[in-house]
């Protein structure tokens, strides 16, 4: 049987998909495996801010489509782009084996990456391209002199910027990096208590008709059990506390031996909120724990809106 992979058209999404695309040609020769190249409304739209334009599915409606309508069998997306719950008539497997989870900080010139601090690396009032919620309201409790320019495009558009810009830096997630062979433009990884990552990120999603029962099971066969229990945790702390693109969220789930260290953050639009706080749970107490250290967030003064 023909199984066909959507994937967005650009440089990552392919990369991503190229892997998955492997790994099932690996696991189940006796199918094969095609690549569906799908513009989305996120790719056509740059210029304006994601939360403007239709928020996180902007980069996944088109794919989503084409999976209702039978034209596809696998949406191949970066979980940190989905929403928090799928279509009806849809629904994502058990996840796979994830990338580094971590952002990074790329800056115009090479430096040493044994520095310890990242933000010594950055001059007083720097400016640092991105356009993320998150990654601001982070970045202006740690360094509130960093003027942060907003900007939008693939990897190589945002690497461009930076020098056509003239910044002095750009914060990417380093598993993007690391699928197009990248890695040497990071300078340095950002800790998650310092800049905790986007829920999901370094995770594929693969998305599939939710009555594909045949389907399902091959996919799930080829899961990493502890990729999957962290991001099942962030993703709960997400739903928890109602995130999408609007509000800065982050969340970040470790495996270390027996027990999941979690580390979230939570912020408000108005940038008078930010709060970090972390646990460790047992193995099978991840989401659970993520959504206790929601509601003791929700709690905090400021975090009612």
């Amino acid at each position: 049987m023909q199984y066909i992979l959507g994937s967005r058209a650009s440089a990552l999404a392919l990369a991503q998909t190229r892997w998955v695309q492997q790994r099932l040609q690996a696991a189940y020769p006796q199918h094969s495996f095609v690549i569906r190249e799908i513009t989305t409304k996120g790719d056509l739209v740059l210029d304006r801010p994601m939360d403007k334009v239709g928020g996180k599915g902007i980069f996944v409606r088109e794919i989503e489509q084409q999976l209702l309508d039978g034209e596809i069998h696998i949406g191949v997306h970066s979980l940190k782009d989905m929403p928090t719950q799928p279509p009806e008539g849809l629904c994502y497997t058990r996840f796979w084996k994830r990338q580094i989870s971590l952002d990074a900080l790329v800056l115009p010139f090479s430096v040493d990456k044994t520095e310890q601090d990242p933000f010594s690396l950055l001059p007083q009032g720097a400016k640092i391209g991105t356009g993320s919620k998150r990654r601001i309201a982070q970045l202006r409790c740690h360094r509130p002199d960093i003027e942060c320019v907003p900007i939008r495009g693939n990897i190589n558009t945002r690497l461009d910027k930076m020098h056509t810009m003239q910044l002095d830096g750009v914060i990417l997630a380093a598993a993007g990096l690391h699928r197009l062979d990248l890695q040497d433009k990071i300078a340095a990884y950002l800790p998650p208590k310092t800049l905790t990552p986007a829920p999901g990120q370094g995770t594929l999603a693969l998305e599939i008709r939710a009555d594909d029962a045949a389907l399902m099971q091959m996919l799930d066969a080829l899961h990493d059990p502890e990729s999957d229990r962290c991001a099942c945790a962030e993703r709960a702390f997400l739903r928890a506390v109602d995130g999408g693109c609007h509000l800065p969220v982050g969340a970040y789930c470790e495996q270390k031996e027996d027990r999941l260290h979690l580390t979230v953050f939570l912020g408000n639009s108005s940038q008078t909120f930010a709060k970090w706080e972390s646990a460790t749970a047992a193995l099978g107490d991840g989401c659970a724990t993520a959504v206790l250290l929601a509601e003791k967030l929700l709690r905090e003064r400021g975090a009612d809106e």
